[in-house]
C-alpha cells in the first residue's frame, strides 16, 4: 500500500499549486487580500478532492511594513537603504540617534563583551542565534535600537527583512511587556562591510526612523480533515505548513503548501486503508505574527489534540535548488524511526538533527513528537553562502523567492519521505517511539550538571531517576519490538490477545511525550510558549540553562540567589515530569 501512494504522488501537481501561489499571489502577509485569495485556494483545492475542510477565521496580532530611513551622521554623512523589521514600536518623526556597536553575530557571548546601553547594535543575519533573539538579548542589555544585515551572498545587495517579535503567537497579559520596544532596520550585507570600515577608524553614529503597522488583524487557518477507517480512527497526525510570505516566497513556504496539497489528494484516496486520521493545516501569522495560527490552533484545540494527535509534520522550505542531502529535524523519541523510514525509501541516510523551536513548531508545550525534514545545502555550499542555511535568497528584498529557486527532482524526493513517514504512523498498529534516545540524553546533561552543581540544586536523585528512566525505556521498546514483530508476521492483523497490550503501550507512548517534552525541551512549560530561538533551548532541561554559572558566582551577590531561585524550582519541575514517567512505565513493563 505504501509503495502505491508513493508512486501516485505528482510533482507537476505539487509545481501547479507552487507556481500559483508564488507568482500570482505573492507578498501574502497576514490579514492582506493576498492572504485570504491564498487561503480561498487552499481551501478549494481540498474540497475539489472530497476532503472537507473547515475555515477558521480568528483574531491575531500581525505587523505590516510602511517605511525606514537609516542616516549615518559620524564620521561622515550618507542614507543606507534599510527595511523596517515588523512588530517593532514606531520612532518619533525625527528618529533617534546613537552610537553604532558591532555585535557580530548577536549572540549572549558577543553581547556580554560589549557595552551596548544607549546605542544601536549591528548584526549579521543568522540562525546562531535567530533575529527575534537577537533583538531580545540587546534589548535586555539596553541597547535602543538595531541593524540587522542581510546573510549569504553580497552581490545581490538584498536587505533582509524579518520580524522582531520574539513572543510566540498572539500576546497574553504575561507576554505583553516582552513585545519589542526597540526599533529595527534589515540592511544589505555590503552595508554591514561598510559600516564595520567606517568603524575600523572611529565611532559611527546614526540616526534611524522606522514606521510599521501593528495591530489585531483577522486571519484565516484552513484545516483539511481526512478520516482513518481503522479502531484507531479517531487518532491523526498532523501535516502543516505556512502559507503567508514575504514577495514570492516560492521556496518559503509556497512549494511547502504545493506538497500539502499533494500528499492530501493521494492520502485521501487512499483514507479507506489508513488505521488514523490527518489533518492538514495551512498557517498564516508565520512571517509578521510569529507562529499566530499553529498556536492559536494548540490552544483553542487542546483537549483533541492532547488527547488524539500522534505526531506533528511541519513541511516548509522543500524541494530548494541547490540542495541534496535529506536532513530530519526531530524529537527524540521519533529520530530512530524517521531514520528507518527515510532510509527504507531514498536509500540513503539522512542526517539527524535536534528539533530547534524554529518554524511552525508550537507543540512543545502539549508534548506532540514533530518533524521537519528537508533536502540542505552541503556544509561546503552554506560556507560558501556565508551560512544562509535557506539560501541567500531567503527573506531578501527586493525578492529572489522566485520558481527558479524551486528544484523539482528534490521536491519529489521530500515529498516521497514525508509521505512515507506518514503513511508508516497512520498504518502501523503499534506507534513507532522510541524513548531510549531521550533517555540518554536526560543521563548525559544531568551528569553534567550534577558534576558541577549537583550539591546545590539536588540533582543526585535526579540522575538517579533519569538512569532508571534510561532501564525501563530499554524495556519497553523491547516490548513494543516485541509486539510489531508479532504483528508484523500476523500481516498487521492484531490478534484479539494483543489487542490490548497494544492499547496499552500506545497509550504509554503517547502519554511520556505528554509528560516530559515540556520539562526536557522548553522553558515555557506545558500552557505556555516559548520566545523564538531562545538561547536556552540549545540545551536539554532548557529550566536549568543557567545552572552552570552558580558553580563561577559569588555565593552573596543578588544574580547568584536569582538564578538559585529559579533553577530550584525547574529542578522541581524536571523531578516531577521524571517521577510521572516512572510510575507510567512500571504500570506497563511490570504487568
Amino acid at each position: 500500500m505504501r509503495e502505491e501512494i508513493l508512486s501516485e504522488l505528482s510533482v507537476d501537481n505539487v509545481m501547479k499549486h507552487t507556481r500559483y501561489l508564488a507568482e500570482e499571489l505573492p507578498d501574502r502577509y497576514s490579514g492582506n487580500a493576498n492572504e485570504r485569495k491564498a487561503a480561498a485556494y487552499l481551501e478549494e483545492t481540498l474540497q475539489a478532492e472530497g476532503i472537507p475542510v473547515s475555515m477558521y477565521e480568528f483574531t491575531g496580532y500581525v505587523s505590516l511594513p510602511v517605511d525606514s530611513r537609516l542616516h549615518v551622521i559620524a564620521p561622515e554623512h550618507m542614507e543606507i537603504p534599510s527595511i523596517p523589521f515588523m512588530n517593532i514600536p514606531n520612532t518619533p518623526s525625527e528618529g533617534i540617534e546613537a552610537e553604532l556597536v558591532d555585535a557580530g553575530p548577536g549572540g549572549e557571548d558577543e553581547l556580554e563583551s560589549k557595552d551596548v546601553y544607549g546605542k544601536v547594535i549591528m548584526a549579521e543575519s543568522s540562525y546562531s542565534p535567530p533575529r527575534q533573539e537577537k533583538i531580545r538579548l540587546a534589548t535586555a542589555r539596553g541597547a535602543i535600537g538595531a541593524l540587522i544585515a542581510h546573510w549569504g551572498l553580497e552581490e545581490p545587495r538584498l536587505m533582509v527583512r524579518g520580524n522582531a517579535k520574539a513572543v510566540w503567537g498572539n500576546p497574553a497579559p504575561e507576554t505583553r511587556e516582552q513585545m519589542p520596544k526597540i526599533p529595527v532596520l534589515g540592511i544589505t550585507k555590503a552595508d554591514l562591510g561598510r559600516l564595520r570600515h567606517f568603524m575600523s577608524r572611529g565611532s559611527v553614529r546614526v540616526r534611524l526612523t522606522a514606521q510599521v503597522d501593528c495591530g489585531w488583524k483577522k486571519i484565516l487557518l484552513p484545516v483539511g480533515r481526512i478520516a482513518g477507517s481503522g479502531e484507531d480512527a479517531q487518532q491523526f497526525i498532523i501535516l502543516g505548513g505556512h502559507y503567508d510570505a514575504w514577495g514570492n516566497g516560492a521556496t518559503d513556504n509556497a512549494n511547502g503548501n504545493g506538497l500539502l496539497l499533494e500528499m492530501a489528494r493521494v492520502f485521501n484516496k487512499y483514507r479507506h486503508r489508513l488505521n488514523r486520521g490527518i489533518w492538514v493545516c495551512f498557517w498564516s501569522g508565520h512571517e509578521t505574527g510569529t507562529m499566530a495560527a499553529s498556536s492559536w490552533l494548540v490552544d483553542n484545540f487542546w483537549d483533541e489534540l492532547r488527547d488524539r494527535c500522534l505526531a506533528y509534520f511541519n513541511v516548509d522550505s522543500p524541494g530548494m535548488t541547490g540542495t541534496e542531502r535529506y536532513t530530519m529535524y526531530i524529537s527524540p523519541e521519533l529520530a530512530d524511526f524517521g531514520a528507518e523510514a527515510a532510509m527504507d525509501v531514498l536509500d540513503e541516510e539522512p542526517d539527524i538533527q535536534r528539533l530547534p523551536r524554529t518554524g511552525d513548531q508550537s507543540f512543545f508545550g502539549i508534548g506532540i513528537p514533530s518533524m521537519n525534514a528537508r533536502t540542505m545545502f552541503s556544509p561546503e555550499e552554506i560556507r560558501r553562502m556565508a551560512n544562509a542555511t535557506l539560501g541567500w535568497w531567503n527573506h531578501g528584498y527586493p525578492c529572489h523567492d522566485t520558481m527558479d529557486k524551486v528544484d523539482p527532482r528534490m521536491m519529489a524526493k521530500n515529498m516521497k519521505a514525508v509521505a512515507a513517514a506518514a503513511y508508516e504512523i497512520c498504518s502501523r498498529p503499534v506507534l513507532p517511539l522510541n524513548f531510549i534516545r531521550m533517555a540518554d540524553e536526560m543521563v548525559a546533561r544531568l551528569e553534567t550538571l550534577n558534576a558541577v552543581v549537583g550539591d546545590l540544586l539536588h540533582l543526585a536523585p535526579l540522575s538517579k531517576a533519569a538512569h532508571t528512566f534510561h532501564s525501563r525505556t530499554q524495556a519497553l521498546e523491547s516490548m513494543r519490538r516485541d509486539l510489531e514483530e508479532r504483528i508484523t508476521a500476523g500481516g498487521l492483523l492484531v490478534g484479539q490477545d494483543d489487542k490490548g497490550k497494544v492499547r496499552r503501550v500506545n497509550r504509554l507512548l503517547m502519554r511520556l511525550s505528554r509528560v516530559l517534552t515540556h520539562a526536557f525541551a522548553s522553558v515555557a512549560g506545558r500552557y505556555g510558549h516559548d520566545h523564538y530561538g531562545l538561547s536556552h533551548l540549545k540545551t536539554r532541561f532548557p529550566g536549568l540553562y543557567y545552572a552552570p554559572r552558580l558553580a563561577k558566582l559569588d555565593p552573596d551577590s543578588e544574580a547568584y540567589h536569582l538564578i538559585l531561585t529559579g533553577c530550584i524550582r525547574e529542578r522541581n519541575r524536571a523531578a516531577d515530569a521524571l517521577e510521572e514517567a516512572l510510575h507510567r512505565l512500571a504500570e506497563v513493563i511490570e504487568e
